[in-house]
């Protein structure tokens, strides 16, 4: 059992959020104590009054004071004298005329009638509570009490708010009571609280209750007014207590006005407007602080729109009673409220919900501030609805209860800001402790060296320290400028990487500034993307730059989301400035001790990997490291070379090694040995370059250093194709062998590409300096043939040749050619803009693309021997590079490359030609980028070349002058209406076929 209530304290203490729960109890057991005091007049088993008639023969009025609850008889625009009780109907109290069925005009005056019976010789009182309206009670046919001026127009109605006490001296006969109103001025009609009839003692006791509650309700305003103004005094930063006093302030003038009309009593002659001004104006005013209120207690559980949204509400309605009132429109001010009432409804579900996550955060005094205002919410609510209409008082079991919620809620407030207040006071205790724990952390801290563990301690220890829900540490990147954490608590096996200019995070890091922000998600920084990875809800964030000694910034700490409900304060901010600088000289440690074990293992890791095979012998002759490639060439395993004589092991089948190892390490001077033979454990032998390098510091011999490089033939052909082709042709082909590059006829794309003005270049530029731009141009132009997957085949002076398809032939070669020649453009433009930049002069390229059946293999001489393909096709893509001059266009590709490609490449059709040395003719097109100026007159172009075909000489002369016109560079254009001209005076022959023949080398 003990354990059991000990599991449900803690329990009650999480939901709560608050660290002891007693505070929350004495809150539910005042309530519970205080409730009777409220409700006990609204409970009681009274006798109700039955058809303008109640009976209280059967009736102790020493047990208690009875309201007279009940069917009353009602008189529409009948006033005492003018009753006639055969035309009554009836209406129940407490209710207003306008709710009955039918409901009656606002604007009016009516009659209430009451017949007493029952009451037992002595005297009573009668008391009617508040009545918003004129009014006048008549007993027995006397009038015995009036407030205002009872009229029956607007201007003979006088409306003064004030309740009503009468005295019956009964001698056992029935009585007469009758109530007569006017409502010309405000909304107010009926008898909205129920009235009451005892004895003198009873209805007194009664009263006296009712005025105390009022009092009471007055005083406490008062003094939280007050209260939450001297907080803000002496603690500027928590804006909660301002709003908190504003409130108290504004609902406390208006209930100045409720319950006992303090305000008429203290001024009998106040106006009506005037009064009315002082209920109103504030009251509504009051609920726009209550939101500002709330959300400054909980700024991560709001929403700062619709706060904005609410206040602005509130706000406007107060202006709109002040306005009205001061133009004398009392009855429309009044129709103000209803709507008070109804956009009460979700602002109060609105308020609820930001408690209750609050209270699902563990904000301290949250369960507090929920039970206070559930019950405030919920009995105001009731009157609200009640006094809006959407609820009739038959409806609801408690009517005027409003006051009970707000006293409850008031003590609740009370109970927050103090705990809130002595978190302020034991502040400068908890700096004595918090400078302790920063010592024993930073020793804690400082005590491990490698980087993951030490940065897991780092975060833990900065999150308890500054008491926050999670910890991150940002690092800076100089490779990628960007900040990673590899530890960011409640995230596992995470990676966090953000720019280094982006976020709160980042912003921290470039200013250097610290940032704290107690609403992430309203600041327009925060990177909610971080969230969405890490399933984290930030609230509050809390940030500082990690700074090393030397003032180099190296990251961020942050903090988010303080445990409790306060924010993070000024106190925090240095609490974790100095946690950081401590962080940073625990960093810079393990970074050394972390560059001493990187390099090792940088050695390790390089030694393993190189492809060159490395054998270190120390000053005994003993190996004491050999990587895999060179257990590779000598064969073996690594443990049979680990410790054993070098000299002896490696010399077992090349005795001149033995004597060179010596020699070199008596005389001090490295050795190569350029492409010899060596003899392996497994018997085989590997051509190899081999160098002996003698290690040794200043003072002594260390030992010697073997490199060994494995050049068999495999090697040495996958280094020459490499040159040539990318890694992936020449891995492919070392697999399928030497059939790879044999004579075969493939269909392949061939790209022959020529730089324009060379000799002219060349007489400018000087030799070396023609060989470097050579040089910056080939590898430029090769980058894009490999990326795009072909075969660099020759270079042949300032051109280039190209092949797609050969050795390996696939699908998307004209694709990769087309795409190698776009590609090479774009390559062209950089390097034109780098050499202007340097004040050199441009270069220019065009471009012959071809496809078709090549012959393919390695051609040549014994002595010497290339890869190349030959054939038609080669001999086109040579002659459409030199036509690019004739027609104007860097790019010309052939039909048959068109029809091959899979995709859907911009082009337009230059021509049908037959070149020299080709019988048969082939349509040329002119490749486009995406943004060619040439495709903004691609259709009319296109137009003209089919009117071209169709021989209508004068339509192609109009539309190609009409393209010149607008475009006078083109030449293709200029071409054809250079033809259509000729054919126009020379028609061709019936049947010629739209081929032009080429007339020179073209």
């Amino acid at each position: 059992m003990a354990d059991i209530h000990q599991t449900g304290l803690r329990v009650i203490r999480r939901v709560v959020g608050i660290k002891d729960a007693t505070a929350l109890l004495l809150l539910i057991l005042f309530t519970l104590l205080i409730a009777p005091i409220y409700i006990q007049n609204y409970i009681s088993d009274t006798p109700k009054v039955q058809n303008g008639i109640v009976d209280f023969s059967d009736w102790d009025f020493g047990r208690n004071t009875p309201t007279l609850e009940g069917d009353w008889q009602f008189f529409w625009k009948s006033l005492a004298a003018d009753i006639n009780p055969d035309n009554a109907v009836y209406a129940y109290v407490p209710g207003l005329w306008t709710d009955m069925e039918p409901a009656y005009p606002l604007k009016g005056y009516a009659s209430y009638r009451l017949e007493i019976r029952g009451l037992a010789p002595g005297i009573y009182e009668v008391h009617f509570p508040m009545l918003y309206t004129a009014a006048t009670v008549w007993l027995d046919g006397r009038q015995v009490s009036v407030t205002g001026q009872i009229g029956t127009t607007a201007d003979t109605t006088r409306t003064v708010f004030q309740p009503h006490s009468i005295f019956i001296t009964s001698d056992g006969e029935p009585h007469e009571l009758v109530l007569e109103q006017s409502v010309f001025h405000h909304r107010a009609n009926g008898i909205e609280i129920v009235p009451v009839i005892g004895t003198i003692k009873g209805v007194s006791a009664y009263k006296q209750l009712l005025s105390t509650k009022d009092m009471l309700l007055h005083a406490a305003f008062v003094i939280l007014s007050l209260y939450g103004f001297t907080i803000f005094v002496f603690q500027r930063d928590d804006k909660s207590s301002l709003y908190f006093g504003l409130f108290c302030g504004l609902a406390g003038v208006s209930m100045l006005v409720m319950g006992v009309n303090v305000v008429e009593l203290a001024i009998p002659d106040i106006s009506l407007r005037l009064l009315l001004f002082i209920l109103y104006v504030p009251f509504a005013a009051a609920y726009a602080f209550f939101a500002l209120y709330i959300g400054a207690l909980y700024p991560a559980e709001r929403l700062a729109w619709v706060d904005r949204i609410f206040v602005t509400l509130f706000l406007l309605m107060s202006a709109a009673h002040a306005v009205l009132l001061v133009f004398g429109e009392t009855l429309t001010s009044s129709y103000i409220v209803p709507v008070l009432g109804v956009v009460g409804i979700p602002f109060f579900i609105y308020i609820l919900s930001i408690i209750t996550r609050a209270v699902l955060n563990g904000r301290d005094g949250a369960g507090i501030m929920l039970l206070g205002t559930v019950i405030f919410v919920g009995f105001l609510s009731n009157d609200l609805l009640v006094e809006a209409n959407v609820l009739h008082r038959d409806e609801v079991v408690l009517f005027g209860v409003g006051e009970f919620g707000v006293v409850v809620f008031l003590l609740s407030q009370v109970m927050i800001l103090a705990g809130r207040w002595s978190v302020t006071l034991s502040r400068s205790q908890r700096l004595a402790t918090d400078l302790s724990q920063l010592i024993d952390m930073s020793s804690a801290v400082a005590s491990d060296e490698t980087l993951p563990n030490l940065l897991g301690r780092i975060v833990h220890s900065g999150r308890r320290f500054l008491n926050a829900d999670r910890g991150t540490l940002f690092l800076y990147d100089e490779d990628t400028d960007e900040l990673w954490s590899m530890v960011a608590e409640g995230v596992t096996n995470r990676e966090i990487r953000i720019s280094a200019d982006t976020g709160l995070a980042g912003a921290c890091f470039r200013t250097g500034e610290i940032i704290r922000v107690n609403d992430a998600y309203g600041d327009e920084r925060f990177l909610s993307s971080v969230d969405e990875q890490t399933g984290f809800q930030t609230r509050e964030i809390l940030s500082v730059p990690v700074e090393t000694k030397a003032g180099k910034r190296i990251g961020v700490m942050q903090v988010l989301n303080k445990e409790g409900s306060l924010p993070f304060d000024e106190a925090d901010k240095y609490k974790l400035v100095a946690f950081a600088s401590q962080a940073a000289i625990s960093l810079e440690n393990a970074d050394l001790f972390g560059k001493i074990v990187q390099a090792r293992k940088y050695n390790e890791n390089i030694l393993a990997s190189m492809s060159n095979g490395v054998i270190s012998i120390n000053r005994n002759y003993q190996v004491e490291k050999v990587n895999r490639a060179a257990v590779d060439i000598w064969g073996g395993v690594e443990d049979a070379y680990v410790g054993q004589n070098a000299a002896e092991i490696l010399a077992q089948n090349n005795e001149w090694l033995k004597s060179e190892l010596l020699a070199a390490s008596a005389d001090g001077e490295a050795r190569t040995y350029v492409d010899i033979d060596i003899h392996n454990y497994d018997g085989d032998t590997k051509s190899v370059n081999l160098s002996i390098v003698p290690l040794a510091d200043e003072e002594s011999d260390m030992g010697l250093l073997l490199l060994l490089e494995d050049i068999t033939q495999e090697k040495r052909l996958k280094g020459t194709m490499s040159r040539f082709m990318t890694k992936e042709v020449a891995d492919r082909i070392m697999e399928e062998g030497s059939e790879a590059l044999s004579g075969i006829t493939v269909n392949a794309s061939v790209l022959f590409a020529d730089m324009r003005r060379f000799t002219s270049l060349t007489e400018e530029l000087g030799a070396q300096e023609t060989v470097a731009m050579l040089n910056e141009f080939f590898s430029k132009m090769t980058d894009v043939i490999f990326t795009a997957h072909g075969v660099l085949d020759k270079f042949i002076g300032d051109a280039i040749m190209a092949v797609f398809g050969t050795p390996l032939e696939s699908d998307i070669d004209a694709d990769n050619a087309l795409g190698c020649a776009l590609g090479m453009m774009q390559a062209l433009g950089q390097l034109n803009q780098a050499r202007q930049a340097r004040g050199e002069g441009s270069i220019a390229i065009s471009i012959g693309i071809a496809t078709g059946e090549v012959v393919a293999g390695t051609i040549g001489s014994a002595k010497r021997m290339e890869y190349t393909v030959v054939g038609d096709s080669v001999n086109l893509a040579s002659r459409l590079e030199n036509l690019t001059r004739y027609y104007g266009a860097d790019i010309i590709v052939s039909e048959g490359t068109m029809n091959a490609a899979l995709q859907g490449w911009t082009k337009r059709e230059l021509d049908l030609i037959r070149v020299k040395g080709r019988d048969e003719p082939v349509v040329i097109y002119h490749l486009l980028a995406e943004d060619a100026p040439e495709i903004t007159f691609l259709d009319q172009y296109e137009r003209g070349l089919a009117q071209f075909r169709a021989r209508n000489w004068i339509e192609v002369i109009r539309t190609f002058e009409q393209v010149l016109k607008n475009h006078p560079p083109d030449r293709p254009s200029a071409i054809y209406l250079e033809r259509a001209k000729l054919f126009a005076a020379n028609p061709p022959p019936k049947d010629w076929d739209g081929v032009w023949t080429m007339q020179d080398k073209s």
